[in-house]
């Protein structure tokens, strides 16, 4: 489709990392669009991009130096009360 896809790991961008997408030719050549976003301190992984979906690994969600399994810095995927976890997450347009 004439991107490069980058999947980011870190957090020298000050931000959660996600997958972006670069265009690679004409007029729009270098924009940078990001297509999603994990939970703070985890780590966009693996990306499969497909025609009609993307499936993306999410590892340690919430990992601060701060956080422990008494004070977790996130509840993802689950919400409440629960522990972090990784996943794995599809993403397609309806």
């Amino acid at each position: 489709k004439g991107n490069l896809w980058v999947s980011t790991d870190g957090n020298a961008l000050e931000s959660n990392d996600g997958l972006f997408a670069v265009v690679l030719d004409g007029d729009r050549r270098g924009e940078t669009r990001q297509f999603l976003t994990v939970p703070a301190g985890g780590e966009t992984c693996g990306p499969i991009i497909q025609d009609e979906r993307v499936v993306v690994a999410v590892q340690h969600p919430g990992e601060f130096d701060e956080a422990s399994a008494d004070n977790p810095m996130s509840h993802w995927p689950d919400g409440g009360d629960s522990q972090p976890r990784p996943s794995m997450v599809a993403v397609w347009k309806v």
